[in-house]
Formats: structure tokens, C-alpha cells, sequence
């Protein structure tokens, strides 16, 4: 929610108590301290981790910023947003699905994003204003357009869910970026479309959200949206919304304080989503990365700088990054560099290892 609609929420917050539950007040407000950190193991929330080294060929070099997807069967992983490969879950490549390029089935110089659906076993690569469609053997498919420059995109019980910016929209005189969610079946054909949010803006501003934001997400039988303001927008949004009946209900307020507010603020959200038990948030703050957690089973709260901790595998603690938080998985990942000695066969030059968080519930 934006920082100009703050006072209201939080004179709310004021008359029904800043603990009270979801059901006194329709959504919940958690104050975090960016000055009061503290380091947690991954255990407090992890079941387990399941670790897969991706080999390593020159046909499947993972770039320095990479994004990765899941299914039972596959992991897929983007590298730079330039290449998209296929590995199996114990980490053997398979195959590149799609290429770079303007010729037929292309999608140009680089995507924005990808979505997997394993029951149709199909991948659908999000370029610039069209989705692209290919087979899990990497056939394509076919494709089609979406509205606005499309940003994230998000496979749910046969439906997809593109979310798009239109830049520089006039509207009573004023000038605004316009954040929208397309919803579309398997075919492209739209079944729905719903704006999110609108943010002014003075002059003309492109901007592009954080790598790996998750806008829409379903936890625990619910549908979340999460619209980040960038940083040369005005404004703050820090407001994970629930979508039901085409409508957006703010379901939690994080309240940094005077640090998450105005244009001088101080915080920068990057992240906000839920799976079925944690609530987690990624944010900069004095040009370092933050992660807060919270169990909302249990209440209990993490607010840690740069990440969890994971003895095993780091000496310094790792961000962790949605993967199906539908079935309450994240992961993380390690470059060859910083495991050589500790996993069999991984060098200094081998591709990154991921490994995959199965999140308690």
C-alpha cells in the first residue's frame, strides 16, 4: 500500500491494537526494526534441504544471475534471463529450451520471466509483450500477447497470470505507471484482467522490478498479490494484498517506520510473499540485503541481514528465494568456487549447486 495512505492504516492499527488478529481488523500489521537484526539457522524453519549440483558443460553454463523453477521431475533453470535449461532433479542436463534470436519460436534477446506446468508439461517464457510457449521436450508451441511489458508470470490449475506495467499513462492530467494482472488460459485466450496498482510519476520513469519478486502467489488455499514500487517511482509499497472475487484485501502491513516512508526513505522492499506457514520479506537497507521472516503459526520473527544461516554450506549467511511457494519450497544457491572440498565432483569451475528448502508447515 502506498506511503500516502499510511496514516489511515496505521490510525486503524491505533484503534484495533497493532497485535490484534486478521479477524478483529480484516489484515494484520508487523513493526520491523531494520536496526535490530540477529542471525537464525535454517533449521528454525526448514524441514529439510535437498541438494543438486547442476553439471557442468559448456552447452549449460549458468551466468552469474540465474532463477530457478521446480517440478517432481525437473528443475529449470534461467540463466541472465538470456538462456533457460532444463535439468533433471538430481541436477543432469537435458536440454535449452527456446533460444535468443528474431527468427520463428524465438523470444528475442532476452525474457522477463518463466512458468512451468507439469501436469501439461509445458514452459511458458514471458517476452517483452507476448508469452511463449514450448513443450517440456522443448518443442514450441506457439504464442501470444499480452497488455503492457510483461514482468512476472504464474501457472495455476490451467490458468496463467501475466503481470504487466503500461509506462506513462495520462489520466486527469496527472501521469502514472499502471500495474496490471492478465489472467489467460493455457490457449492465451484472456479470461480476466484486474488493475493492481497505479503510481504517479512527475516525469517519464521505466522502471523494472527486482529479479525473483513474486507478484502472485497461492499459500494455503489463498491467492496473494504483491505490486513493489521501484525506486525512482513515488511512493512505498508495503502491503501483501489477498485477490478473492477480483478483489484486493490487504492481508499483512509490514511498518518499518519513519525509515519506510516519504522519498527519502530508507527502505527499499524488494520481496513480499507467503507460503503456507512463513510470511517472508526481502529488503536494502544502508545498502545491504535483509530478510524478514515471521511464522505466523507461532508468531515467532526473524529479521536477519543478508539471510539464514547455513553452517554446512556457507560461512555467511544466504538469501532465500521463492521456488513453488505453493508447495513450500525456496532455495538458495552456492557457485563451484565456495564448495570445492565439500561436495564430490564440484571444482572452482562447475556450474552452481542448488539446493532446495522444504519449508516446515
Amino acid at each position: 500500500m502506498l506511503s500516502k495512505r499510511l496514516p489511515l492504516l496505521f490510525l486503524i492499527a491505533i484503534l484495533f491494537g497493532a497485535c490484534s488478529s486478521e479477524a478483529d481488523k480484516g489484515f494484520s500489521v508487523f513493526p520491523v526494526d531494520p536496526d535490530n537484526t540477529a542471525p537464525a539457522d535454517i533449521t528454525e524453519i526448514a524441514e529439510n534441504v535437498e541438494v543438486i549440483p547442476l553439471e557442468t558443460a559448456d552447452s549449460c553454463m549458468v551466468g552469474k544471475w540465474m532463477q530457478a523453477k521446480v517440478t517432481p521431475d525437473y528443475l529449470f533453470v534461467a540463466s541472465a534471463r538470456t538462456k533457460l535449461f532444463q535439468f533433471d532433479r538430481k541436477g543432469k542436463f537435458l536440454r535449452q529450451i527456446g533460444k535468443p534470436g528474431k527468427g520463428p519460436g524465438e523470444y528475442g534477446n532476452r525474457f522477463s520471466d518463466f512458468a512451468v506446468s507439469p501436469k501439461d508439461e509445458m514452459v511458458y517464457m514471458l517476452s517483452r509483450k507476448k508469452v511463449m510457449a514450448y513443450s517440456f521436450d522443448g518443442a514450441f508451441m506457439g504464442s501470444f500477447p499480452t497488455g503492457g511489458f510483461g514482468e512476472f508470470i504464474h501457472y495455476k490449475d490451467g490458468v496463467l497470470r501475466v503481470f504487466s506495467k503500461e509506462f506513462g499513462v495520462k489520466s486527469e492530467g496527472k501521469q502514472y505507471n499502471v500495474y496490471n494482472l492478465h489472467s489467460y488460459d493455457s490457449k492465451g485466450t484472456i479470461i480476466d484482467s484486474l488493475s493492481v496498482n497505479k503510481v504517479h510519476t512527475p516525469k517519464m520513469v521505466v522502471s523494472v522490478g527486482p529479479a525473483g519478486t513474486q507478484y502472485f502467489a497461492s499459500a494455503g488455499g489463498n491467492d496473494y498479490v504483491f505490486a513493489p514500487v521501484m525506486v525512482r517511482e513515488l511512493g512505498q509499497n508495503d502491503t501483501l494484498f489477498q485477490l478473492k472475487n477480483r478483489k484486493l484485501k490487504a492481508s499483512v502491513l509490514l511498518d518499518f517506520g519513519e525509515k519506510g516512508r516519504g522519498e527519502n526513505r530508507a527502505i527499499s522492499l524488494m520481496n513480499l510473499f507467503r507460503t503456507e506457514r512463513y510470511l517472508f520479506s526481502s529488503y536494502m537497507y544502508e545498502r545491504k540485503s535483509r530478510m524478514y521472516c515471521r511464522d505466523m503459526k507461532t508468531g515467532k520473527e526473524f529479521n536477519l541481514v543478508n539471510g539464514f544461516s547455513v553452517p554446512e554450506w556457507s560461512e555467511t549467511p544466504l538469501m532465500l528465494l521463492p521456488l513453488d511457494v505453493t508447495d513450500n519450497k525456496l532455495y538458495f544457491y552456492q557457485w563451484g568456487h565456495d564448495l570445492e572440498g565439500k561436495i564430490d565432483g564440484v571444482t572452482e569451475e562447475s556450474n552452481p549447486v542448488i539446493f532446495v528448502v522444504n519449508l516446515k508447515k
